[in-house]
């Protein structure tokens, strides 16, 4: 049995089911929290057989032999409930999101023990910063960086570097309002912009602009590279921020093949940050120079997959195939 942890319309996800039907292979998709399933049995004696049961659904846990960890929902504390009567409610809600958090990974590790894998939750996002450091210790190229709080060190280290840009320390999040909603973009940044801040700020991320011919955006499985150039520079709105799509006048995009070195690196990279599966952004500069930039375990594929025919989806629903055929024969 395959079993896929995801998110409820994730369109990846949907597009690897597609598949998996197409070639008549069962498979089961949880798009809640572990938490929330009907029904959860572990016994650590293995008199009784441990199993789990949502959505109409009952299956042993010793039955499922591929595992596909695509994408969960954040758990938000401040929508946990609070009986009236308890005084100290953050304290309360801080408990229940720590007994949330250690079930779920306790769920989640019955099959990353037991089975094969695409990726894992607890490496479902990674930790920008630690991976730049890890980037440079396989002699990737990444842009020059600080993180922090004093408005005077980003005075310096814009005077340095001419051109900045800040980023998120972590993945971005759609900020919701009453008239709207926002994305947190990377965004360039001047003196002018720069007089606005306080002289302390929460600690930020603020890199050397490296200026592009064009940026490549990989995805990779099976330790295979898929890689896509797209000439995001010949648009205003989208030079600094592809996410800033022009629908209006959409960027070209082809098929691209990474040097070998740069992928080896690269593997190398994914096999310290203990990732098998996962998106990469990399700027290809007019010095003929590859700037890593960075790396999502969950991100989307589609946009490499159907501009370049990579049948990505495919791939992925035959890796999980091959997986539930190796771990059923290793039995």
């Amino acid at each position: 049995m395959i079993f896929i942890k995801s998110i409820k319309k994730d369109s990846s996800t949907i597009d690897v089911l597609e598949w998996l039907d197409y070639y008549k292979i069962d498979y089961c998709v949880l798009e809640d929290s572990p938490y929330d399933i009907d029904y959860f049995f572990f016994d650590s004696s293995n008199q009784r057989e441990s199993y789990i049961e949502f959505s109409d659904k009952k299956l042993k846990i010793s039955d499922i032999d591929s595992f596909w960890y695509r994408r969960s929902y954040r758990i938000e504390k401040d929508l946990i409930e609070t009986p009236d009567e308890i005084i100290n409610t953050n304290d309360f809600k801080n408990y229940v999101l720590n007994e949330i958090n250690c079930f779920n990974d306790f769920f989640y590790n019955q099959f990353v023990e037991n089975t094969k894998n695409i990726n894992t939750p607890n490496k479902g996002n990674v930790n920008r910063l630690l991976v730049f450091e890890k980037a440079k210790e396989v002699d990737l190229k990444i842009p020059q960086f600080i993180v922090t709080n004093k408005k005077f060190e980003i005075e310096k280290f814009l005077k340095k570097y001419k051109k900045v840009v800040l980023k998120p320390l972590s993945n971005v999040v759609r900020i919701e309002k009453k008239n709207g909603s926002f994305l947190q973009y990377t965004k360039l940044v001047n003196k002018k912009i720069l007089s606005d801040f306080n002289e302390k700020i929460s600690p930020t991320l603020f890199q050397q602009y490296i200026e592009k011919e064009f940026e490549i955006r990989s995805f990779f499985i099976e330790e295979k590279f898929y890689s896509m150039a797209m000439f995001t520079q010949n648009d205003k709105q989208m030079s600094v921020d592809f996410r800033k799509y022009n629908y209006k006048n959409p960027t070209r995009t082809i098929p691209f093949k990474l040097p070998l070195e740069i992928e080896n690196k690269l593997r190398k990279l994914f096999e310290k940050l203990e990732i098998n599966c996962g998106s990469i952004d990399i700027l290809y500069t007019n010095d003929n120079e590859y700037y890593f930039l960075e790396i999502n375990p969950v991100g989307q594929f589609g946009m490499v997959s159907y501009p370049c025919n990579y049948f990505l989806e495919k791939k992925i629903a035959l890796t999980l195939i091959e997986n539930e055929k190796k771990k059923k024969y290793s039995n």
